[in-house]
C-alpha cells in the first residue's frame, strides 16, 4: 500500500507570507532607509514596476530571459533579484496566496499585512512601521 506524503514537501518549505517579509520587505526597507522620507513613494512604485516586470518575465523560457538580461544590460545583482521574485510570484500563484488576475506587486500589501500581524518578524528585520504605511496606502 502507498500513502501519499507529498503534504510533507509543502510543510517542509517556510511559510511564503514570512518569507515575503524577510526578502522582498527588507530589501525596499533598507532601500528606502537610506532616502529621505519624501522620496519613498516613488521608490515604492519603482518596486511596483520590478514586481510586474517580474511577472511578465516569468511567462518567458528561461533562455529567453537570459537573452533579455544581456539585451537590457542587467547586471548579475538585478538578474538574480529578478529571478527570485520570478519564483516568489510563481509559489504565490501555486499555493493560491496571489490570484492568476491579481497584479504582483499585490505580494507587497499581503507581506506589510502579515508583517503587521507578526510584531516579532517586524522587529527582527527592522522593517519601518512608516513603510508599512506607505505600502497599505497605496
Amino acid at each position: 500500500m502507498m500513502k501519499d506524503l507529498s503534504h510533507l514537501i509543502k510543510d517542509s518549505r517556510p511559510d511564503l507570507r514570512e518569507h515575503l517579509v524577510k526578502y522582498l520587505l527588507s530589501i525596499i526597507n533598507i532601500e528606502v532607509t537610506s532616502l529621505p522620507p519624501d522620496s519613498w513613494e516613488k521608490t515604492l512604485q519603482t518596486w511596483k514596476k520590478i514586481l510586474l516586470l517580474a511577472d511578465q518575465l516569468r511567462q518567458t523560457e528561461p533562455s529567453k530571459r537570459q537573452e533579455l538580461y544581456g539585451k537590457w544590460k542587467m547586471d548579475g545583482m538585478m538578474v538574480s533579484l529578478l529571478e527570485n521574485l520570478i519564483d516568489t510570484i510563481n509559489r504565490a500563484r501555486q499555493e493560491g496566496l496571489l490570484k492568476e488576475k491579481e497584479r504582483a506587486y499585490h505580494l507587497l500589501r499581503l507581506a506589510a499585512q502579515y508583517a503587521l500581524e507578526r510584531e516579532d518578524l517586524l522587529r527582527a528585520e527592522g522593517i519601518s512601521h512608516q513603510l508599512l504605511d506607505l505600502i497599505l496606502k497605496t
